[in-house]
């Protein structure tokens, strides 16, 4: 009997203790969940806010904010350049109510068994959550467009500079361009992680298309010629200059073809070109560009001195004043070119000059043997036109002729070069060109009542 007593004694103190546990427990629960604090184990960025409640809480995340951030400044760096802004400049912002009513919402969603179990777990892990942020992107953007103004430069090739018969060299420079997007992109990643130490700005470098070893080799004239035009003539002479200084220091390298038409661009007003007589159909008349086929010519002729290769050319419809027959080269926009090839295994470039009423084209490259270049024209055949184109205008006088346009002979013309070693021994010949300048027929104006039976009646003196 003393045994059982003493059971059930102990099964009643057993039953006691665990009904005072539990209903601590429910307690201890009931209070846990009906509190208006914070739970514990809660933190805000490194600022522990368990048991607080939302006041103090949002009073001590505002001085973190204020002594963490409130005199941040950002600065963005490259080589020894660097800019700094304030996170003011940018609209920087800290969305602290927000975070705090999310941290307030841990452990009060679910049954009252879920937010148990979460606020047991929230308490022995711990859970961190970081302030939110807001910030202004445009600025961020604007403020990195600033920059890019001071970094972004072009590239600038390796140049030849050609006076005085002295060849020098400027040496190439590498290009940079900040890339804003991309640069972006990495600083708001930072931003929404309050990571403010300095920033190093990417930038791409850009290499020059011709650097110093890509045109070392040139070292010597492989020819020069020169032709002369009347100065006098203004708009002619300017567009003259303006040719030859877009050809100017043009490199080519092994296998590039040079055009000239492209080489000179549209001959616009608006791209300076000047109104001065060009041929058209055998006459002169006025047009935009007259006297970029003197240029034309030129470099014509320096081709064939420098012996490249001639890939287009076309001659005028009559032989010219200032290049024996046979060696002009006209060029009309989008319908005639010159063109040539550069098919030596070294780099050339062109140099072209005005000096007083000279023209003058050198082409460089690496220096020959001392062999010599002669260019020779031939006359085959003389083509005299046959009769006249005639105008009946009858304010002429009876009897008489007014010559509108003189004729012209036709000829027809071989060109050919001669190569000569050091000592004038011909060592080679080669033929260039066979051409045939068709004959012009005098343009004549005569009276209705003219004689035109006799065939001297109308007898012109051809060019």
């Amino acid at each position: 009997m003393a045994l059982l007593s003493r059971y059930r004694l102990g099964l009643v103190l057993f039953v006691t203790v665990i009904s005072i546990v539990l209903l601590v427990a429910v307690a201890t629960s009931i209070i846990e969940l009906n509190s208006k604090n914070y739970y514990k184990g809660i933190m805000i960025e490194n600022l522990d806010i368990s048991r607080l409640d939302r006041e103090e809480a949002k009073k001590r995340a505002v001085e973190y904010i204020n002594d963490e951030f409130v005199n941040q400044t950002i600065t963005l760096k490259y080589n020894d350049l660097q800019w700094i802004f304030s996170l003011s400049d940018i609209d920087y912002s800290f969305n602290i109510e927000e975070t705090l009513n999310e941290a307030y919402g841990l452990g009060r969603n679910g049954s009252i068994f879920q937010r148990l179990s979460n606020i047991i777990n929230i308490r022995r892990e711990k859970r961190q959550l970081l302030i939110k942020t807001n910030y202004n992107s445009n600025k961020i953007r604007k403020f990195l467009e600033g920059v890019k103004k001071s970094i972004d430069c072009e590239p600038k090739n390796a140049i030849i500079n050609y006076k005085d018969g002295n060849i020098s060299f400027e040496m190439e420079k590498k290009g940079q361009k900040l890339d804003i997007e991309d640069n972006l992109l990495k600083l708001e990643k930072k931003f929404d992680k309050k990571e403010f130490e300095p920033f190093e700005l990417n930038v791409e470098s850009i290499e020059p298309v011709i650097s110093y070893n890509d045109i070392k080799e040139i070292n010597g004239e492989l020819s020069v010629f020169s032709t002369r035009f009347d100065s006098s003539k203004e708009n002619r002479s300017y567009n003259i200059a303006l040719a030859c200084s877009k050809i100017n220091n043009t490199l080519l390298m092994p296998g590039n073809e040079f055009s000239m038409d492209k080489t000179l661009e549209s001959r616009t007003l608006a791209n300076g070109y000047k109104k001065a007589p060009v041929i058209i159909n055998g006459e002169f008349v006025d047009g935009i560009g007259g006297g970029i086929c003197q240029v034309t010519t030129t470099l014509y002729n320096a081709v064939l001195l420098s012996r490249l290769k001639v890939v287009d050319r076309t001659h005028h419809s009559w032989p010219l004043g200032y290049v024996s027959a046979g060696r002009d080269a006209t060029i009309s926009e989008g319908s005639i070119d010159f063109k040539f090839k550069n098919d030596r295994n070294y780099p050339i470039v062109l140099f072209a000059s005005v000096s007083g009423n000279n023209i003058t084209i050198n082409i460089l490259g690496r220096k020959q043997d001392s062999q010599k270049v002669v260019l020779h024209t031939e006359i085959l055949d003389v083509y005299e036109p046959q009769g006249s184109d005639i105008i009946i205008d009858n304010s002429v006088p009876v009897g008489e002729i007014i010559v509108d346009k003189k004729g012209r002979n036709g000829i027809k013309v071989l060109v050919y070069r001669d190569i000569l070693d050091e000592n004038g021994t011909l060592l080679k010949r080669e033929k260039i060109s066979l051409d045939k300048y068709n004959p012009i027929k005098p343009v004549i104006r005569v009276n209705e009542k003219h004689d035109k039976t006799p065939e001297t009646s109308l007898t012109i003196d051809n060019q």
